[in-house]
């Protein structure tokens, strides 16, 4: 890619749009938008925003622990309403674990 289509990606990936983006480098919002559309700045674009989810979830997961530390908390609390929504929440989301198959030959045998 060139260094001005790598510009525009990091632009586009910052929130800015078409109009700003065009300014800022100094071409056509036609031209722009011809990149937008090829093949190789789509999947440049995609893997820009594959890391970001990825350093999302990250974070998410690296918060988790702390998040159940506040239910945890919650279920203790004095505000006998933020108990029972906290008591919902975890109850909720146990119920929403899958198990999956945990022998080997049953595995195989549904694959």
């Amino acid at each position: 890619m060139k260094p001005q289509q790598q510009q525009a990606l990091v632009l586009l990936a910052g929130g800015q749009g078409f109009d700003e983006i065009s300014d800022t480098l100094n071409i056509h919002q036609t031209t722009l938008w011809r990149w937008h559309r090829q093949p190789e700045f789509i999947a440049n674009w995609n893997q820009m925003v594959q890391k970001g989810k990825e350093k999302q979830v990250q974070i998410l997961l690296e918060l988790k622990q702390q998040a159940l530390s506040v239910l945890k908390d919650c279920l203790s609390c004095q505000n006998g309403l933020l108990r029972i929504k906290a008591a919902i929440t975890i109850v909720e989301k146990v119920g929403a674990i899958t198990e999956g198959l945990v022998y080997v030959d049953e595995i195989q045998h549904n694959q």
